[in-house]
């Protein structure tokens, strides 16, 4: 079996999923035994689009968790 270099397949991939000219940063695809097939596709962000992302996170609070008692 011959390990595949991801730079040598990694533009067919892109340019099958239709992506091509995207600033696409990493393509990851698991086949789980039991389960979906999962295919995630990182892309790098403008800086409106991050800040965005920062805009959304900013309506939302984190809290602690209360203690329960057992």
């Amino acid at each position: 079996m011959a390990a595949v270099i991801s730079h040598s397949i990694g533009q067919e991939l892109v340019e099958a999923l239709g992506l091509e000219g995207q600033q696409v940063t990493e393509v990851t695809i698991s086949f789980p035994l039991h389960g979906f097939v999962n295919l995630t596709v990182g892309f790098l962000a403008t800086e409106a689009q991050a800040k965005g992302v920062i805009e959304i996170i900013k309506q939302y609070e984190l809290h602690e968790k209360q203690e329960t008692a057992v």
